[in-house]
């Protein structure tokens, strides 16, 4: 029964297709022109059939040509978002890569400032550290002058005053001294003596002008330090010279170390 139900499909799929090409030739011959014998109805029969023809093949062409034309606006289309997402995606690629850059050199500038400031601290050269930071900012003048050398620290500053300011207190002594014998005397026996308060306090004596000094060095209040140098008779502020260039060396490299802060400070907002 299954075999004759198989042989039956294939005889009817045979039908079909026979069905189907006779469907296709009767169209073929309804397009054709009808010859009636009459030459000009013929030749008028086929020249419209012919124009039908080239109609039909025209608007096919048509039909194809614009939609080639639109496949070629896609694909142009296509291209061009394409190259911009391309470019969108290099143009964020640098900007990242600027950016990492960026915060890699940052980091290495307040790394080296760290080192500025522990050579400060250390009283030791700080150039190569300072060479780094110079790479992102520039660099106050101060700065970049004692960068080789380094400047004293504060303890250092502090030791190298007493011995500087018991040298400078007799000689300020002299140079303020009365104009009698007596107080020339008193003065002269001082400054043998070799006394000098060491604890700071009042007055405008030299002795009392030199115990502020050691005070405010030793508290690092340099810039009361130089104030009050100024206030020595010319002999002794000649006797400390070489001192207060060294504290005004410091204090040069202490403002410029804050001025530098502040820059990278900016610099990372």
């Amino acid at each position: 029964m299954i075999d004759q139900i198989a042989a039956l499909s294939g005889q009817i799929g045979i039908a079909t297709d026979g069905i189907a090409t006779l469907t296709a030739r009767v169209g073929a011959l309804e397009t054709r022109p009808v010859f009636t014998g009459n030459a000009d109805e013929d030749l008028l029969a086929a020249q419209q059939a012919a124009d039908a023809r080239a109609a039909e093949l025209a608007a096919e062409r048509d039909a194809i040509a614009a939609e080639a034309a639109a496949l070629q606006d896609a694909a142009r289309a296509a291209t061009a978002q394409a190259a911009e997402a391309e470019a969108t995606a290099l143009q964020a690629i640098a900007e990242a890569e600027a950016a990492a850059q960026a915060a890699l050199a940052l980091a290495a500038a307040e790394a080296a400032l760290g080192q500025v400031q522990a050579a400060l601290a250390s009283g030791t050269s700080f150039a190569a550290p300072l060479a780094t930071i110079a790479t992102m900012v520039a660099i106050p003048e101060p700065l970049q002058s004692l960068a080789e050398v380094g400047v004293l620290t504060q303890d250092a500053l502090t030791r190298n005053f007493a011995p500087l300011a018991r040298a400078a207190l007799p000689v300020a002594l002299q140079e303020t001294a009365g104009e009698s014998m007596g107080d020339r005397l008193g003065a002269f026996v001082m400054g043998q003596i070799g006394g000098r308060a060491v604890a700071p306090r009042d007055g405008d004596d030299p002795d009392a002008v030199l115990s502020r000094v050691g005070a405010a060095v030793a508290g690092g209040d340099l810039d009361a330090a130089l104030a009050e140098v100024a206030a020595l008779p010319q002999g002794a502020r000649d006797i400390l010279a070489p001192w207060v260039a060294d504290v005004e060396a410091r204090r040069a490299a202490e403002a410029g170390l804050a001025a530098l802060t502040a820059t990278l400070a900016a610099t990372d907002n």
